[in-house]
């Protein structure tokens, strides 16, 4: 983050001063306000940066590559199906499918090119 930006400018201005308070850290009787407003400050700076992407699709990516893994195990297993990898990764077979919809690769594609053990 560019501190030329006036709110990335002012957390890190701000950081700095609570780094030479605190050189050891926050203290264990450290008030809640100051960890709120320091949490706050950078939530706001995050927020000003143009390329940020929502949490959501972080949660996404980890749950393609728990289904990746849930492939790799059960490969071999002729019963391997949409829904028995939905099932096996805690989700429905429709959130499963919207998981790879705007991929490169269809999860069926996916398991069609990997080699069978």
């Amino acid at each position: 983050m560019s501190t030329r930006d006036s709110m990335n400018g002012l957390v890190s201005d701000y950081l700095r001063n609570l780094w030479a308070r605190f050189p050891q850290g926050p203290h264990f009787r450290m008030p809640w306000q100051v960890c709120y407003a320091t949490m706050n400050l950078i939530g706001g700076a995050y927020e000003q940066l143009p390329h940020a992407r929502p949490v959501r699709r972080s949660a996404a990516s980890a749950h393609r590559s728990r289904v990746r893994s849930y492939v790799e195990k059960y490969l071999t297993d002729p019963d391997l199906t949409p829904s028995t990898i939905a099932q096996g990764c805690q989700i429905n077979v429709r959130y499963l499918h919207r998981l790879y919809a705007f991929e490169k690769e269809t999860l069926a594609k996916y398991i069609l090119r990997r080699p069978s053990r």
